[in-house]
C-alpha cells in the first residue's frame, strides 16, 4: 500500500475521535480581537466594531448569568467566522479575514478564539454607466440608493441591481442584462454595463393543464393581454390571482421569447387543477375570543374542516368547520364549540373582491354561557401577509342566561370592520416588529325604540430584540362602547372585561377583578423575556388596566333606575417561567396585584399557553 494512503487513513482514524471529543462540549468563553501572534489575540481596541457586537452575530454562545450558552460545534464555529467576514465585507472591508481556533480545557470546556484581520475600508469613489437609454444615470443612481463617499457594500448593491432589473422588465425590457464591474484602488470605481435589449410586447397567451375548468376562469385573473407592453410585476400578480382563485394546486406563468418574432413574448400559463374535496384536522394551542368582550383566552384547540371546490366547475367553494376549544382559565368549564358552513368566492358582482357567506352556531362558556347563531357576509379586499382588512354585515341571535338588569335584546344586526397590520417576525414567539389592529362595529338591537351601540377598539404591540436573544415587548390597548340613545345598560356579553392570564395576571379571571364589566377599558402590558437554558426561559412583567364600569349594589352612588359608571383600575407585577414547545410556549406566571396600598403576599398563579400578547 502506498505510504500516502497509509498517512491519509491514519489521519482520518485520528480525526474521528477528536471530532467526537469536541462535539457538544460546553463553551467556556469566546474571545475576539486582532491577530497578535500565532497563539495570542491582541487587544480588541484596534477593531472597528465592538467584540460584543460581533459576538451577537454568532450562533455559538458563551454562558451568561441567565443563559446556559450553546454546545460547541466545529461546523458552527466555521459558519460564525464566515458570518463575521460577511459582516465586515458589507461595511466595505473587502479584504477582511477571520481565522477561528479553539482549545479544550482540563474540565472539558471549550475556549473559542476568533482573529479578525480587517484590512482597509473601501469607499465608493465613482460610478460610471454605459448602455443606458431608457433611464438616465441620475435616475439609476437614485433608484439604487447609493452615494459617493459611503462604504462600498457589494452584497447590498447586488440586491439593488436585481431590483433595477425588475424595474426594467416592468417596462418591457424582458432580456435586460446588467454587468457589475467594481474596480478597487484607493476607492471603488463601480462600472455598470447595461444591455437593455428590445422592448417586448405580449403575443399569444396559451393556457395548458385544464381538464374540467373553463379557460375563462384563468384568463379573467390575468392582468395582461395580447399587444400589451410586457410587465414582470403584472405577470407575477396574475399568477398569484390565478392561484388564489381556489381552483388550482399549482400555477406557473412563463414568458417565451421567439427568435422568429423579435420583440414578441408569448405567455404560457401552466396550471394543475385542484381536487374537488379536501379534509383537514388540526390541534394545538390557540387564542380564542371570550364570551364577553374580554381579552382572548388561551385554549387547547382542535378543528376539523371539509372543503368542496369547483362547484359547477366555477371558483365557488364551500366548506364545513367543526371546532372545539377547552379554555384554560380557572375554573375550568365545558369546552366551547363552533359549527359553521361557509361559501367562498374570489369574485363579487363582477369585481375581483373576495367574499364569503358564513352560517354559524358558536357556543361559548367562559366566563359566562353565550350562544350565538347567525349569518355573516364578509368582504375581504386585497390582503397581503402584512395588511389584512376585513368588513362584514350580519345578523345574530344571542342566547344567554337571564339578565334582568339589561335592556338590550339578544337579536342584533349590524356592520363590522377590522384592519390588522402584522409586522412581527413570528406569530408564536415574536422577537421584533409591530402589530397594529383596529376594530369598529355598529350594531342595532331588535327592540321597540331600536337601541343601537357602537364599538371602537385599538391594539398596538411592539417587540424589540435585545442582546442574548432577550426580547422586550409591550402592548397598549383601549376600547369604548357608546349606546344610542345614551344611558342604556348593555347586557354582560357586550361589556369589556379585564383579569386573567391574557390581561391583568394579578387577578385569576375577569370576575375576580370586576364582575359587572365596563363600557370602556384601557390596558398596558410590558414584559422582558429572557432565555435561560435548554427549552426554558423566564420573564418579568408589569400589567395595568382599568374599566369604566357600572356601579354595583352597595357602592356609594348606586341607583338601580339610573346606571352609573365609575373607573376601576388595577395593576400587578410578577415573574414567569416559559417552556418552549413546537406548538408554542407554555407559561407559568406568578403575579402580585396591588391592593389597598400594598402588594399582596400571596401571588396569583396563572398557567396558560402562548405569550400574553
Amino acid at each position: 500500500m502506498p505510504r500516502a494512503v497509509i498517512f491519509s487513513l491514519a489521519f482520518i482514524v485520528s480525526a474521528v475521535p477528536l471530532a467526537g471529543q469536541t462535539a457538544n462540549l460546553p463553551i467556556a468563553s469566546i474571545t475576539i480581537g486582532p491577530p497578535d501572534t500565532l497563539t495570542f489575540i491582541g487587544p480588541p481596541d484596534s477593531l472597528t466594531f465592538e467584540p460584543g457586537e460581533l459576538i451577537s452575530l454568532m450562533r455559538l454562545k458563551a454562558p451568561r448569568l441567565l443563559s446556559g450558552g450553546t454546545p460547541f460545534s466545529r461546523r458552527a464555529l466555521r459558519m460564525d467566522a464566515l458570518t463575521i467576514e460577511h459582516f465586515y465585507i458589507s461595511h466595505g472591508y473587502l479584504e477582511a479575514r477571520v481565522d477561528e481556533s479553539f482549545t479544550v480545557t482540563s474540565d472539558e470546556r471549550v475556549d473559542v478564539y476568533l482573529r479578525v484581520t480587517e484590512g482597509r475600508q473601501s469607499m465608493l469613489s465613482e460610478i460610471s454607466l454605459t448602455g443606458n437609454r431608457l433611464l438616465t444615470k441620475e435616475e439609476i443612481v437614485q433608484f439604487l440608493g447609493i452615494r459617493l463617499g459611503e462604504p462600498y457594500n457589494p452584497v447590498d448593491i447586488r440586491g439593488r441591481l436585481e431590483a433595477l432589473r425588475h424595474h426594467y422588465q416592468d417596462q418591457g425590457k424582458l432580456t435586460i442584462d446588467i454587468l457589475e464591474e467594481p474596480e478597487v484602488n484607493d476607492g471603488v470605481h463601480l462600472r455598470l454595463s447595461i444591455s437593455e435589449g428590445l422592448t417586448y410586447t405580449i403575443g399569444n397567451v396559451t393556457v395548458t393543464g385544464l381538464k374540467r375548468v373553463p379557460e375563462w376562469y384563468v384568463t379573467r385573473e390575468l392582468l395582461f393581454h395580447r399587444g400589451d407592453i410586457f410587465s414582470r410585476s403584472k405577470l407575477l400578480l396574475g399568477q398569484q390571482r390565478v392561484f388564489e382563485s381556489g381552483l388550482f394546486s399549482s400555477v406557473e406563468i412563463t414568458p417565451l421569447v421567439q427568435a422568429m418574432e423579435p420583440g414578441i413574448a408569448d405567455i404560457e400559463v401552466r396550471v394543475r387543477e385542484l381536487g374537488r374535496g379536501s379534509f383537514d384536522f388540526s390541534a394545538g394551542f390557540a387564542r380564542k375570543e371570550a364570551a364577553r368582550r374580554g381579552e382572548p383566552n388561551t385554549a387547547l384547540s382542535s378543528s376539523f374542516q371539509w372543503w368542496h371546490s369547483r362547484i359547477f366547475n366555477t371558483s365557488l367553494r364551500t366548506g364545513i368547520t367543526l371546532e372545539g376549544n377547552l379554555i384554560w382559565q380557572r375554573p375550568l368549564k365545558t369546552p366551547d364549540f363552533l359549527a359553521a358552513w361557509d361559501i367562498v368566492s374570489p369574485w363579487t358582482l363582477g369585481a375581483r373582491l373576495p367574499s364569503s357567506v358564513r352560517i354559524y352556531s358558536d357556543y361559548r362558556t367562559t366566563p359566562d354561557i353565550v350562544w350565538r347563531q347567525g349569518v355573516d357576509l364578509s368582504l375581504r379586499p386585497r390582503r397581503t401577509q402584512r395588511h389584512q382588512p376585513r368588513g362584514s354585515i350580519g345578523w345574530v341571535l344571542i342566547t344567554t342566561p337571564a339578565d334582568p338588569d339589561s335592556i338590550a335584546a339578544g337579536e342584533e344586526r349590524g356592520f363590522r370592520f377590522e384592519y390588522l397590520f402584522q409586522g412581527a417576525d413570528n406569530l408564536l414567539a415574536p422577537r421584533r416588529g409591530t402589530i397594529f389592529q383596529v376594530k369598529y362595529s355598529l350594531q342595532r338591537t331588535l327592540l321597540p325604540g331600536q337601541p343601537s351601540y357602537r364599538l371602537v377598539e385599538l391594539d398596538i404591540r411592539r417587540y424589540h430584540s435585545l442582546l442574548r436573544n432577550t426580547v422586550f415587548a409591550y402592548r397598549f390597548k383601549m376600547g369604548h362602547l357608546k349606546t344610542f340613545p345614551a344611558g342604556i345598560k348593555l347586557r354582560h356579553y357586550h361589556l369589556f372585561d379585564l383579569g386573567g392570564s391574557t390581561s391583568l395576571r394579578g387577578w385569576a379571571n375577569p370576575s375576580s377583578f370586576y364582575e359587572e364589566g365596563g363600557m370602556a377599558k384601557w390596558l398596558v402590558n410590558a414584559e422582558l423575556r429572557v432565555p435561560l437554558f435548554w427549552r426554558l426561559g423566564g420573564q418579568l412583567f408589569v400589567d395595568a388596566g382599568g374599566l369604566d364600569a357600572f356601579l354595583r349594589e352597595g357602592n356609594p352612588g348606586y341607583d338601580p333606575y339610573r346606571p352609573t359608571l365609575e373607573w376601576v383600575t388595577g395593576w400587578d407585577v410578577g415573574a414567569g417561567l416559559l417552556i418552549s414547545t413546537p406548538l408554542g410556549p407554555i407559561r407559568v406566571d406568578a403575579a402580585f396585584p396591588w391592593r389597598r396600598g400594598n402588594f399582596t403576599r400571596d401571588p396569583t398563579l396563572q398557567v396558560a399557553f402562548l405569550h400574553t400578547f
